[in-house]
């Protein structure tokens, strides 16, 4: 929490023009929004345009989503570490609900097919060794969570990474 109200404090919203932040103040949970926040300042630092569409009022501003934040940045992260090579590439973030479930959505442009056998092992990444344990470590979490779904596609140039959470009265 002090790490966002520190980014807050750090970045004046004047000197950052990009329709995304307004759209931050869709998002009603202060750790979601200290993360896709840290997120999107490093994206924009590295002159990545990352656009965001948010539902609003989907969390209830006292839960903390330990799961979901931990996925959530392992997806942002990955993302960035994908875009910061490709001359025009970009991220879209998604955060909404539909049909009882609260979506999470993280979308990157590619420059490479998706190898999906090798997603999931310990190790295996397109950026070198000493890597590739995010996707691994997501899919421990939704795991040992029923009511967590991962998905990963590719569509196009484009590498989607989606976490499905089913809402109980915890979720807003």
């Amino acid at each position: 929490m002090q790490d966002f109200h520190d980014l807050l404090t750090h970045y004046n919203f004047d000197t950052i023009q990009d329709q995304a932040i307004g759209r931050f103040q869709e998002i009603n949970n202060a750790y979601i929004k200290g993360i896709i926040f840290s997120k999107y300042i490093e994206a924009h630092n590295n002159r990545i345009p990352f656009n965001l569409e948010v539902q609003p009022d989907l969390f209830k501003q006292q839960q903390q989503y330990f799961d979901e934040l931990r996925i959530l940045g392992i997806f942002l992260d990955n993302a960035i570490d994908a875009v910061n090579d490709i001359k025009d590439g970009s991220i879209s973030v998604s955060l909404f609900e539909q049909k009882g479930k609260m979506v999470y959505c993280v979308k990157n442009t590619i420059n490479t097919p998706v190898e999906f056998g090798q997603l999931y092992q310990d190790g295996y990444s397109t950026k070198g060794i000493n890597r590739g344990l995010g996707l691994t470590t997501a899919k421990e979490i939704t795991d040992m969570r029923s009511d967590f779904s991962l998905m990963l596609k590719q569509d196009g140039d484009y590498f989607v990474a989606m976490l499905v959470v089913e809402q109980e009265e915890t979720h807003g």
